[in-house]
């Protein structure tokens, strides 16, 4: 079978598989043994708009590529958009499955999964130039600078919509800050591209500063503030908001900066 082949496998998946449900909201994962999906969520629907976007830039004939990526919108706006400006997590099919910290009733805001949603909003505002994308995006982006910012540069893991109040955990890698929201600055820097407001440059660039300070001589980055121990997901994602600056700044300081730490992130890989 010819690459060529295979490419269009895996998009024909991703388009008719199901894993994209019928509402636009993208499923966490399909589960060959009990044929079922546990829960549709806004990252890795705002990973989906990207990809859609991304061929339809590359297939622009195919309509139901638009059709796709609107309902994603759809979905995003009316199911997942909490007046905050951030985005909630998951929304789940059964009770029985259901966990309070993630659920879109209970649940709270995760930064990182809010940036890849104003990710994939701004790929499709790219193609399509609705206003009312990049509104939805700068208002999602402001939430992250003005609530969730640190002063240490970083982001607070999560916000709490009910008690109005950030929270960071240290059970797991993904409810704590860290280097690995240093993949935020793709869309702040996408922003500033297209607003050329300068804080969001300056909120790209501070948060892969910090992200630097967590980079261990060996070229990793800690992922457990307690342990300082490294989980190679977060540590993927600090080098993919790294070399994105590295390739788009034009300041040469934090280019050379930006892309000696990625050398080394992956060299440890």
């Amino acid at each position: 079978m010819m690459i060529e082949d295979r490419i269009n496998l895996a998009i024909n998946w991703i388009l008719a598989s199901g894993i994209q449900a019928e509402d636009g909201g993208f499923n966490s994962w399909y589960d060959i043994e009990n044929k079922s999906y546990k829960y549709k969520y806004s990252e890795i629907t705002g990973y989906g708009l990207s990809t859609i976007a991304f061929l339809k830039n590359t297939l622009a004939n195919d309509n139901i590529l638009l059709e796709k990526a609107n309902s994603a919108v759809r979905w995003l706006i009316d199911n997942a958009a909490h007046p905050c400006g951030g985005f909630k997590t998951r929304s789940y099919y059964s009770r029985e499955d259901n966990n309070n910290i993630y659920s879109f009733d209970t649940g709270k805001i995760f930064s990182f999964d809010t940036g890849m949603v104003i990710k994939g909003l701004l790929d499709l505002y790219k193609l399509n130039k609705d206003q009312a994308l990049l509104d939805i995006s700068k208002k999602a982006a402001e939430f992250l600078i003005n609530k969730m910012s640190k002063s240490n540069g970083l982001f607070y893991a999560t916000y709490d919509p009910e008690m109005d109040k950030n929270t960071d955990s240290k059970e797991k890698w993904s409810s704590q800050s860290g280097s690995y929201h240093a993949k935020i600055a793709i869309p702040l820097f996408d922003l500033y591209e297209i607003t050329k407001n300068k804080v969001f440059l300056d909120r790209a660039v501070s948060i892969c500063d910090s992200a630097l300070k967590l980079q261990k001589g060996d070229g990793r980055f800690i992922s457990f503030s307690d342990t300082e121990d490294t989980h190679l997901h977060p540590h993927i994602y600090t080098a993919e908001g790294l070399i994105y600056l590295a390739l788009k700044v034009d300041d040469e300081k934090i280019r050379s900066l930006y892309l000696d730490s990625t050398r080394k992130a992956v060299q440890w890989v």
